[in-house]
């Protein structure tokens, strides 16, 4: 594969604690999106999303090209486990990533959660119903807490955050399993086979992965990145244009991580 265009951002104005990872060899490009910690426990200082993305860019050179994509997802699934019993832990301290793969060997991509997939201009992924639901339910409080005051009054009290908080955290019961809200997420219980999404592809393919912290992606990064910015612009909060679970604070530069790679698919 021949690399286009590779960019990574954390949501943090300081540059650091960044969920998202992306890993490439001669065999694999693989983006992955640590999911933002519901819990409270630190895994070597780090949240668990972010320790969760380091513990997979650091399995991944030590697995074989040829593996099957349910052996790929397995042993990944399985490093997660081996660093959290799940007897033990609160499930909201659990190691969890989406993530999505593209093989050289299989001539596929193979992708297990809300990380977004643009194969030839055309996106073929969508975000979880579970997240569009609680991001409406945070806009609709927000509406009406906040009709009349400031930015900056949100940026320091947002109650439709808060209102929406006991059932993010209360989100791991649709991890994995086939419901309404139901989602794909790596965190070392059993992978659903069900929600694994496969693309095939072939030379001369161009493809683009991205992380969900842009709201929409574009054939290149530039206009990935302004479409973000403007979005941001026009709704820091995130709850009129842009509906997310959560908006900007003076921590952060946007409302969450992101990452974005682009390549086109070579012959072998």
């Amino acid at each position: 594969m021949k690399i286009i265009e590779e960019f990574i951002s954390s949501k943090y104005k300081d540059g650091t604690r960044c969920e998202d990872g992306i890993y490439v060899s001669e065999h694999f490009v693989v983006l992955i999106d640590g999911v933002t910690a519901k819990g409270h426990k630190l895994w070597e200082g780090r949240k668990s999303g972010e320790h969760a993305k380091n513990i997979i860019i650091k399995a991944l050179p030590t697995l074989s090209h040829k593996l099957s994509k349910a052996e790929i997802f397995d042993a990944l699934n399985n490093v997660l486990l081996a660093e959290a019993s799940l007897d033990t832990i609160d499930k909201n301290n659990l190691l969890k990533a989406s993530i999505v793969i593209y093989s050289a060997y299989h001539g596929q991509i193979w992708s297990y959660g809300d990380c977004q997939v643009m194969i030839n201009n055309e996106l073929i992924t969508k975000s979880k119903s579970v997240d569009t639901l609680l991001a409406n339910i945070r806009s609709d409080v927000l509406k009406f807490y906040h009709s009349d005051k400031s930015i900056e009054q949100i940026f320091s009290e947002d109650h439709g955050r808060a209102f929406i908080q006991p059932l993010l955290e209360q989100q791991y019961k649709f991890e994995n399993v086939n419901r309404t809200y139901g989602y794909a997420v790596l965190n070392g219980t059993p992978i659903n086979d069900s929600m694994i999404n496969v693309f095939n592809v072939r030379a001369g393919d161009h493809v683009i992965f991205a992380s969900d912290g842009y709201p929409e992606v574009f054939v290149n990064l530039q206009k990935s990145e302004a479409y973000l910015k403007e979005m941001l612009n026009r709704d820091p909060n995130c709850f009129v244009i842009n509906k997310q679970t959560k908006g900007l604070n003076r921590e952060l530069n946007s409302y969450d991580d992101r990452s974005y790679i682009s390549f086109v698919i070579l012959d072998n």
